[in-house]
């Protein structure tokens, strides 16, 4: 009798879930990617916002357990951020291989830059902003030479951290925390800041469940509103849902929700 392991062979890519943050720097987390239609009908709009001139450039992307989500944003960083270079090579490849168009357009929007630099969350059941700050300080530790303007904005990432203020002027902050990540990306050559937040309903869970649930859905307003007048230096935000975001306050009062 023949064993299915006789005419199979599964990639060792597919052994595990993906985990972003640390995915999106390995060499091979794109070799065998398959690209769907829905993905690159997906991958085409954010290009486009992402290009100069454009202000769609805050996106959520929302579908259940196991349909490959973050594995879309894994080669989507990979694509665009060229850290390492061997990843982006790798992620341009497979691209070119099922669609070639697409892969000019990713091309053009890098011409010239290092691309994008990726600033990835991975959420868990708390509050965001941390998780955001973490991901900032990894983006400046990882990806820039300790400098004044690096670290300028490490300790900006850490005042507003420790700050006591009102939620609103810390929203506010942040923003300008990414605005001037954006710009001295730009100033090194590089295109722009690609903010990914994985798993964003946990932090929706812990909301809907505490005090704090207005100040999350405030935190993204601001940082989509950033993304939209980023304008010559372009902020892209992505988050991840399991479910709309309506169902995060499904068990809230009418005036909650």
């Amino acid at each position: 009798m023949t064993r299915l392991a006789e005419l199979f062979e599964v990639r060792r890519r597919f052994f595990r879930s993906v985990q972003i943050v640390t995915d999106a720097h390995r060499p091979d987390a794109s070799e065998g990617y398959s690209l769907t239609p829905l993905g690159a009908g997906l991958l085409v709009r954010i290009i486009e916002g992402a290009s100069i001139g454009a202000t769609a450039r805050a996106w959520t992307l929302t579908g259940p357990y196991g349909v490959g989500k973050s594995a879309f944003v894994v080669f989507l960083t990979q694509l665009l951020a060229s850290v390492p270079e061997a990843a982006t090579a790798t992620a341009l490849r497979e691209l070119h291989a099922v669609d070639r168009p697409l892969e000019a357009k990713v091309r053009r929007l890098t011409d010239g830059t290092r691309g994008f630099c990726p600033v990835l969350v991975s959420g868990t059941y708390g509050p965001l902003l941390p998780s955001l700050l973490d991901a900032v300080d990894r983006a400046l530790r990882t990806s820039f030479r300790a400098s004044e303007a690096q670290r300028a904005l490490l300790d900006e990432a850490r005042a507003i951290r420790a700050s006591r203020a009102k939620s609103t002027d810390l929203h506010a902050r942040v923003a300008r925390l990414f605005e001037d990540l954006a710009s001295l990306v730009h100033t090194r050559g590089g295109a722009g800041v690609l903010l990914v937040i994985d798993e964003l309903g946990k932090s929706l869970e812990h909301a809907a469940r505490g005090a704090s649930r207005v100040d999350e859905v405030f935190l993204l307003q601001e940082l989509a509103e950033a993304a939209a007048r980023s304008g010559e230096r372009p902020l892209v935000v992505l988050t991840l849902l399991h479910q709309s975001f309506d169902r995060y306050a499904r068990d809230l009062t009418s005036e909650a929700r």
